[in-house]
């Protein structure tokens, strides 16, 4: 083209290939009962408790300090920033969006297995010391943490194609099964109402609480 010797470039007229999305393993309340009772005691227990029962992320969960938490009058934990690796280093970072910054309260599964957490340390934390860390007091790395939970999920016979963000989702779709209202698993996940079409694979369990229609949905 730039020597003048074809009038148009044969590229602009090539149908892309549609790029598939990844398939995602969600699990069920038998699965994820099973799971959490098969890595109790485990030490990496704590971290894997938030997400099916909060729907956080996995660099929320790890990005986690004393805090974020409240154990007592209100449990309850807030979501300010995330865990990520920048430049080869762990870092705390801001939140993806400011819907992200969120308070989610604790499930009573979840508030027992932080207590007991909490309990087990060998001395009272500080308040900016990560929830979850080595033994250096380092924040825990999402690729270790992941390999352990890939390891768990095969002790507890489960399928290894599930990820560490799936029970994230499962988290909402388990929600909904049980009947809590869409606005209250919208907040936790920080996910648009609308969005959680895509990420839940059931519907509604409450007559009175429908999906929020889309445009698509519109006749």
């Amino acid at each position: 083209m730039a020597e003048k010797r074809i009038l148009s470039n044969p590229a602009e007229h090539v149908d892309l290939p549609r790029i598939g999305q990844q398939e995602r393993h969600t699990l069920n309340l038998a699965m994820a009962q099973r799971f959490l009772a098969d890595v109790r005691g485990d030490r990496l227990e704590a971290p894997y408790a938030p997400p099916p029962g909060c729907g956080m992320a996995q660099g929320e969960i790890l990005g986690l300090r004393w805090r974020d938490i409240e154990l007592a009058a209100h449990p309850r934990i807030m979501v300010r920033h995330a865990l990520q690796r920048v430049d080869g280093r762990l870092q705390l970072v801001d939140t993806k969006t400011e819907r992200s910054k969120r308070d989610i309260d604790l499930s009573e599964p979840a508030l027992t297995t932080m207590r007991k957490h909490r309990a087990d340390l060998a001395v009272i934390p500080l308040p900016d010391a990560y929830v979850f860390s080595t033994g250096t007091s380092n924040p825990l790395s999402g690729r270790n943490v992941t390999r352990s939970f890939k390891a768990a999920l095969l002790r507890a016979g489960l399928p290894t194609a599930i990820r560490f963000h799936d029970p994230r989702h499962s988290y909402g779709s388990l929600s909904l099964e049980i009947g809590t209202d869409i606005v209250t698993i919208s907040h936790n996940m920080a996910t648009p109402a609308r969005a959680l079409r895509r990420v839940c694979t059931c519907t509604p369990a409450r007559k009175d609480v429908g999906w929020p229609r889309s445009d698509s949905d519109k006749p």
